[in-house]
């Protein structure tokens, strides 16, 4: 299913991708796509094949991996300027995530930046492997 046959699920996505750095709750993101909490979660992973919840969580460590490639910043600004609400929660997620340290990722790729490397379907892919 695509999200274009979804237009409330697509509402949904688009808030959080404007909004991911502010804490999205379960009730705005329904308010949002005019639709119940218990239908919205049913149908955005039906649609999204993730919970809401995850959506916004992936979204995080996209943009944070974004800004480990592309800027100096140092890691705890990152974490809060993605939507994170602690340092630890960042580290851990992103370990959980990627299988590596926020530093160890950072030490190892310092030489990229955003546009030798994007994210595609969880995995990093570097410019060498896409197809604009």
């Amino acid at each position: 299913m695509t999200l274009g046959f979804h237009p409330l699920i697509k509402r949904a996505v688009d808030y959080i991708e404007e909004n991911y750095q502010s804490e999205i709750s379960l009730e705005v993101l329904a308010a949002e796509s005019s639709l119940s909490k218990y239908y919205l979660i049913r149908s955005f992973k039906e649609v999204m094949d993730c919970t809401p919840a995850k959506y916004v969580t992936d979204t995080r460590l996209k943009r944070a991996v974004e800004l480990l490639l592309a800027t100096s910043l140092d890691i705890t600004t990152i974490g809060f300027e993605v939507g994170f609400g602690s340092l630890h929660t960042f580290e851990r997620i992103f370990k959980k995530k990627y299988g590596v340290t926020i530093s160890d990722f950072r030490k190892k790729n310092k030489n990229l930046n955003g546009n030798h490397c994007k994210i595609r379907n969880g995995f990093f892919m570097f410019k060498s492997c896409w197809k604009e």
